[in-house]
């Protein structure tokens, strides 16, 4: 099974990134319940993209992630606020057929309600399901 771990970067932040100590959180977690699981973590393959300066460049690696997402079979959001990339992503990944399981606290949120199999409203929450539904 293929994961891509969505989630917000920059947000509303005019400069640098939010902490992203929360895909270390995700990716452990489902490799330790699911060992053979493939995760594709953006952030690993173009850590701070926020760097960035070129805008052919953002083009490329952010166009790559939406391909990335549109891959893998399930797609992973954490959405604590506002998040325009990875409303891209899941939206394209949705579009694609893949299952996408959002952790948000933003249920009014059109985009998170419209192109979100499952809504879970924290971390632990997402972490029962997922060991619930791999339990052999």
């Amino acid at each position: 099974m293929r994961y891509f771990l969505a989630g917000v970067m920059q947000t509303t932040l005019l400069e640098g990134v939010v902490s992203q100590d929360y895909r270390n959180v995700l990716r452990d977690f489902i490799k330790s319940v699911e060992p053979d699981a493939d995760v594709y973590d953006p952030w690993l393959a173009h850590p701070d993209p926020a760097s960035l300066e070129d805008n052919e460049e953002i083009r490329q690696v952010f166009e790559m992630n939406v391909q990335e997402a549109e891959k893998s079979d399930v797609v992973i959001a954490f959405i604590p606020t506002a998040s325009m990339g990875t409303a891209i992503e899941i939206e394209h990944a949705w579009r694609a057929g893949k299952t996408v399981w959002t952790i948000s606290p933003l249920v009014k949120n059109w985009v998170v309600r419209l192109y979100s199999h499952k809504l879970f409203p924290s971390i632990e929450a997402f972490k029962t399901f997922f060991e619930e539904n791999h339990k052999q």
